[in-house]
């Protein structure tokens, strides 16, 4: 009989717990199979994810004019505290030589890419190069750091 309802008693334990510990939380009630219950549980549970998500993002910004600094251009500590997001800088300078070591078949292979994709509005397709030269060291530069976020002042 235990073994059928055991969910009875450990789901009043955790509520139990939770409320004691004054911990914020989501109570989703009704049967599990209602589409009504399963719209609301699965809203929740994308919410969840991407809080978990953001728990471990590591943010890689380009063109600080001070690093590791929490006084300047926003409070990083803060962040950092509050979401569990890393924010930190890499210079453009950095960047640069990057971008200078990205080959002309990489951008060749990118370009395919865009061409597969999207509708050119320009003709002028070394501003485009240019630009794809850019996104291939940036994405090399965020995988060697592990980062899956970036934002700059440029």
């Amino acid at each position: 009989f235990m073994n059928l309802n055991q969910a009875a008693h450990g789901d009043r334990e955790h509520g139990f717990i939770a409320a004691r510990l004054r911990m914020p939380r989501k109570v989703i009630a009704g049967y599990w199979q209602d589409e009504d219950v399963q719209k609301r549980l699965g809203s929740w549970m994308r919410a969840a994810i991407g809080v978990a998500v953001s728990k471990e993002m590591k943010v890689m910004r380009f063109g600080d004019n001070m690093r590791e600094v929490a006084v300047t251009e926003g409070d990083k500590v803060e962040v950092q505290a509050k979401l569990g997001w890393q924010v930190n800088t890499w210079p453009v300078g950095k960047l640069v030589e990057t971008m200078d070591a990205v080959t002309e078949e990489e951008i060749d292979a990118l370009m395919d890419v865009y061409k597969a994709s999207y509708d050119f509005a320009t003709d002028d397709l070394e501003t485009v190069r240019y630009q794809a030269r850019e996104e291939i060291a940036m994405k090399k530069m965020m995988d060697a750091e592990g980062c899956k976020a970036f934002s700059n002042t440029f």
